[in-house]
């Protein structure tokens, strides 16, 4: 099973994403998400987290991990339920993909819910994602290949 994505400006470099669905949790949304082998973990970015109808700043944040992005602090939420990947195939099928253990990304600071740049970050599937379902992960920026296969 091959997944198939594409390099896409971001940052001024090349970077590899896919497009698909994102469902779970009071959610269905389309999106990009980004595939960063330096993240340890799989997160969902403000900036598609506020087309969901869950509120990003309920006010649970005490005990919960912080990480770094893109020069905003955020909150890591895990997320109740299990989250439903939907990418396409090389032969155009959809292929479900659940994953357990996605976050959402929550800023620490209630002024950045506006901040510029804030609504760009794109959502991030990260090794924890490669690892729990046995994907390789093919990427030549120079031949605009990129593609997940088992």
């Amino acid at each position: 099973m091959r997944i198939l994505g594409a390099p896409i400006k971001l940052w001024k470099e090349e970077m590899p994403h896919f497009r698909c669905y994102i469902s779970g949790e009071a959610m269905h949304i389309p999106t990009h998400v980004l595939l960063d082998t330096g993240s340890p973990f799989t997160v969902i970015t403000p900036k598609d987290f506020l087309r969901t109808r869950l509120s990003l700043l309920d006010g649970k944040t005490q005990g919960l991990m912080t990480c770094k992005l893109a020069g905003f602090t955020f909150y890591r939420k895990p997320i109740a339920t299990k989250i439903t990947y939907r990418f396409l195939s090389e032969e155009d099928k959809v292929i479900e993909i659940e994953y357990p253990n996605a976050e959402f990304l929550i800023p620490a600071k209630r002024e950045d819910v506006d901040a510029p740049g804030l609504k760009s970050i794109p959502s991030i599937i990260g090794v924890d994602f490669l690892r729990y379902n046995d994907f390789t992960f093919t990427f030549n920026p120079n031949k605009k290949i990129v593609y997940l296969e088992k």
